[in-house]
């Protein structure tokens, strides 16, 4: 369609279904861009990083689950060390969505890198688009928060290297907790046996 059509999609199911969302870009002359995210379930608290350093752009879609209320969704933001840097909120009508750029929407986030918190009275849910300079992009789901921690969890593919340094993979990981959360990151090769990779940036 020539028109852009933007919106939100809802599954209904009585079974144990899942699901993924797969967004392409066709721009002409240059060659296809595409993300994919999971669908989720809706939740009154979640998370959602950004990193908006170094010309990148971090936007995301919220949306009011409710069928009959309008609801707020109160936001407070902190940077990657912790530290808070603005609370804020956002209000939606019954099936309310809005997708917006978290520098434009939250001028304080230019330039800087950290999780927006985001609870309500009612269910919510989200996404995350990370752009970089060159206007690629990935997208990523909100994180809510867990009933039990998890002994491990696992991120199934890492590339590293190769000619020119082609690859590279960059881990991002958010305390869902009140407290310091102490943590270890272990690699494995395909074979099971240990994987020894250059780490850089803040940890």
């Amino acid at each position: 369609d020539a028109a852009l059509a933007q919106g939100w999609a809802e599954l209904e199911t009585t079974h144990q279904i899942g699901g993924v969302g797969i967004f392409r870009q066709l721009i002409a002359g240059s060659p296809d861009l595409e993300a994919a995210v999971s669908v989720t379930n809706p939740a009154n608290r979640f998370l959602l990083p950004f990193d908006n350093l170094q010309n990148f752009v971090t936007s995301m879609a919220l949306v009011n689950t409710n069928t009959l209320q309008s609801r707020g969704l109160n936001i407070t933001c902190r940077l990657e060390n912790g530290g808070p840097l603005f609370q804020d909120a956002i209000n939606l009508p019954p099936r309310g969505q809005t997708a917006v750029e978290s520098y434009k929407r939250f001028p304080s986030t230019a330039n800087q890198r950290g999780v927006l918190d985001m609870t309500s009275s009612g269910d919510f849910t989200g996404l995350g688009l990370r752009f970089n300079p060159t206007n690629a992009f990935t997208s990523f789901p909100v994180l809510t928060i867990p009933a039990a921690p998890a002994p491990s969890q696992l991120l199934s593919q890492l590339a590293d290297g190769g000619t020119a340094d082609s690859w590279q993979t960059t881990i991002v990981l958010v305390n869902l907790d009140t407290q310091p959360a102490p943590f270890t990151l272990k690699f494995w090769s395909p074979n099971g046996a240990p994987l020894s990779v250059p780490i850089t940036g803040q940890a």
